[in-house]
């Protein structure tokens, strides 16, 4: 749980009083991935990487049609992976498989 606490407080202070003009995604991503290794905490892990993908739209428009947010290369990729790990661990396995190709 060590990197739990530092990046709440860090998007809790910092990026909520910006506003969602120009929310940075990665510290959302980095969060989702600490709370996915922190047993109980697999829902705030979900909604932090929702709100991340939310960033990015926010910061790039709409993905193109009939595909997910296409994000930059290797912070999503590794936070996807994580998630899919921990929606294995919980028994997730659709969840997983989705995360799983969203990766690729």
């Amino acid at each position: 749980m060590g990197a739990v606490g530092p990046l709440t407080h860090l998007i809790d202070r910092y990026e909520r009083p910006r506003g969602t003009e120009d929310p940075d995604m990665v510290p959302m991503l980095y969060l989702s991935v600490a709370l996915s290794r922190t047993a109980g905490e697999e829902d705030r892990a979900s909604g932090y990487l929702r709100q991340s993908r939310k960033a990015l739209i926010a910061s790039r428009g709409p993905p193109p049609r009939n595909t997910d947010v296409i994000m930059p290369e290797k912070n999503p990729l590794w936070a996807r992976a994580n998630m899919a790990r921990m929606y294995r661990r919980s028994g997730r396995s659709s969840a997983a498989m989705t995360q799983e190709r969203l990766a690729r």
